[in-house]
């Protein structure tokens, strides 16, 4: 069952990101595709530290504190954009959407995958978002009709 949800995330992956040439894959990679990578490459990274973690800290501190380790490391590159003198001169909607964000995409969804992992396992919480496109592309062809490739 774990193989089997794996071998379907990786091909998903793959005919996403080649459009279904898999052939060409390689040869036309733009900087999409290489940035799709590095984020696969730094998700693994991040569960598999977390895994670790899990075995002497709750998934919440675990995603506190990497929250915070990320604030932190972007927060150069926000003050060299020039970023940081706009934000107080947001709308309260920004912020609104900053604190949904905050909460649920980040904190609350984080959260919740670290229990599974507990839980499950990393293999088979991972397979859950592996297998994310394989669903998602298709439903969003049949529900919005979006194209495929």
């Amino acid at each position: 069952m774990e193989l089997g949800g794996i071998i379907l995330s990786v091909v998903s992956a793959v005919l996403i990101m080649s459009k279904g040439q898999v052939l060409q894959l390689v040869q036309n990679a733009n900087a999409g595709e290489v940035m799709i990578l590095c984020s696969s490459i730094a998700w693994t990274t991040y569960v598999l530290i977390g895994s670790v973690m899990l075995r002497a800290f709750t998934a919440d501190v675990i995603v506190t504190w990497s929250v915070l380790l990320g604030t932190v490391c972007f927060l150069p590159f926000a003050f060299y954009q020039g970023m940081i003198e706009v934000v107080p001169h947001f709308p309260w909607e920004v912020w609104a959407w900053f604190v949904f964000l905050g909460l649920f995409n980040t904190a609350l969804s984080l959260s919740w995958y670290y229990q599974c992992m507990a839980i499950l396992g990393v293999s088979r919480t991972g397979i859950f978002i592996g297998i994310g496109p394989a669903f998602g592309i298709p439903l969003s062809h049949i529900i919005s009709h979006e194209t495929l490739f």
